[in-house]
C-alpha cells in the first residue's frame, strides 16, 4: 500500500507544473505550463460581446490596481461607489498616501479629465492640446463635429486656424498674423469679409483734429465755386473725393469717406449761407429801387 501511494504521489508531482511558483511567470486558468508572454496571465474564457459579460478579474467597489514604476510617482486604476472607474496618481506607496484623481469614466459613459464629475461625454477641466497630423499647410490639428455636413475646426502651423461648415470647407480663417477672413482665405486686414454684413450699429473712431469742424473756423479758406466747377468738369468728381476707378481698385475707407462727405456738406452749408446773404442784399436793393420808382 505504501508503495502504491508513493507511486501515485510521484506521478502527480510529475504532472504538476507548479501553477503558483514563487519565482518566474504566473498563470491563472491557463492550463499546464508557465505563461511566457507576461509575469501574470489570466484566462478570461470566451470573448465578451455586447450581449454578454465575461470576467477575468473582478474588483469590488473600493478595489484598485496600483502600478509601481520604481520612481517617486505611482499610478493606479480603481472603482468606487457610486459606479465609476477612476485613474489616479500618488507620490507614495502606503495605505495612507494621498491620491490625486486624473481621469474618471462613469457608468453613463461620461469621461472626465481633471474632474471626477463629468457632465458631458467628454468633460475636460484645464487646457488640452490636440495631436499632430498631416496638413497641406504644415503640422495639422483638427476637431470634427459629428452632425449633418461634418463641420470642423482645423489648424496648421502654416495656415492658421480654419472653421468649415463641412469636411472641405474654409468658411472662416484666422491667419498666424492675426488677420481674420470670412468668405476669404487670404485676408489682408484684421477683418476681411467677402460678402454682405448685417449690423445694427458700426462705430468708426476718429480723432478730434481730423474731424472737419475746422471748416467753420474764421480763417478757413472756402474754395471758390468757379474752381469747384472747373475741377468737376475736368475730373467728373468732387475735389478731395476718390474717383469711381479708385474705389473699384482700392475700396473705400468708411471712416475717411464719412469725414470727407461731412466736410463737403459743411462747405455746401457755407456756400448756401453766402448765397442767402447775397439774395437778401439783392432783395433789399430791389425793394429800395421800387420804392424810388413809386415816388
Amino acid at each position: 500500500m505504501f508503495l502504491l501511494l508513493l507511486s501515485i504521489s510521484c506521478a502527480y508531482a510529475q504532472q504538476n507544473t507548479d501553477p503558483y511558483p514563487i519565482t518566474g511567470n504566473l498563470g491563472l486558468g491557463t492550463g499546464t505550463g508557465k505563461p511566457t508572454a507576461a509575469a501574470l496571465e489570466i484566462a478570461g474564457g470566451p470573448s465578451w460581446t455586447t450581449a454578454t459579460w465575461r470576467k477575468s478579474i473582478r474588483l469590488r467597489a473600493g478595489g484598485a490596481v496600483r502600478f509601481i514604476n520604481g520612481g517617486t510617482s505611482y499610478f493606479g486604476i480603481g472603482s468606487t461607489t457610486p459606479d465609476g472607474l477612476y485613474f489616479f496618481s500618488s507620490t507614495g506607496d502606503t495605505s495612507t498616501s494621498p491620491i490625486s484623481y486624473r481621469m474618471a469614466l462613469l457608468a453613463n459613459g461620461n469621461v472626465g479629465i481633471g474632474t471626477i464629475t463629468p457632465t458631458a461625454q467628454l468633460d475636460v477641466h484645464g487646457n488640452f492640446r490636440l495631436g499632430i497630423g498631416a496638413g497641406t499647410g504644415g503640422t495639422a490639428y483638427c476637431i470634427g463635429f459629428t452632425r449633418i455636413g461634418n463641420p470642423h475646426l482645423f489648424g496648421t502651423t502654416g495656415e492658421g486656424l480654419t472653421l468649415g461648415g463641412d469636411v472641405t470647407g474654409k468658411d472662416m480663417v484666422v491667419l498666424p498674423n492675426g488677420n481674420v477672413g470670412i468668405g476669404t482665405v487670404s485676408p489682408q486686414a484684421k477683418l476681411a469679409v467677402n460678402g454682405t454684413v448685417y449690423a445694427r450699429k458700426i462705430k468708426v473712431t476718429q480723432t478730434a483734429a481730423d474731424w472737419p469742424d475746422y471748416v467753420f473756423a474764421k480763417d478757413y479758406k472756402l474754395p471758390a465755386l468757379y474752381d469747384v466747377e472747373t475741377f468737376v468738369n475736368r475730373h467728373q468728381h468732387l475735389p478731395e473725393m476718390p474717383s469711381a476707378a479708385e474705389v473699384e481698385k482700392d475700396g473705400a475707407d468708411l471712416g475717411e469717406m464719412n469725414k470727407k462727405l461731412l466736410k463737403k456738406v459743411e462747405e455746401l452749408t457755407l456756400y448756401v449761407i453766402e448765397m442767402n446773404k447775397k439774395h437778401e442784399a439783392l432783395t433789399e436793393e430791389v425793394r429800395q429801387m421800387k420804392k424810388q420808382i413809386k415816388k
